[in-house]
């Protein structure tokens, strides 16, 4: 979890599009992995993050919109797992 929450802040703190990659591409690839293991309104949720972290990074005309439009949808998706989690594998 707390992996996630730091490549957000990666991607969103990088100086350009271009230096986000990285950590966009690993949020993905995270996302991918959790698909079908955590309900889907959850899912949405950290897409919309990694979705939004993309736009925040760099030099974004909305940085602080797409800043916060980002870590609620973090927070939204981090309280939906904690809430629904059964003892099952942590995140």
């Amino acid at each position: 979890m707390q992996e996630i929450r730091s490549l957000l802040d990666e991607a969103i703190e990088a100086r350009t599009k271009k230096e986000a990659e990285s950590s966009l591409l690993r949020l993905r690839g995270i996302s991918n992995s959790l698909a079908g293991r955590i309900d889907s309104y959850a899912h949405e949720k950290l897409d919309s993050a990694i979705i939004c972290a993309k736009e925040a990074s760099g030099r974004s005309k909305d940085k602080e919109r797409w800043t916060h439009n980002s870590y609620q949808d973090w927070y939204l998706f981090k309280n939906n797992v904690n809430a629904f989690d059964a003892g099952g594998e942590p995140i």
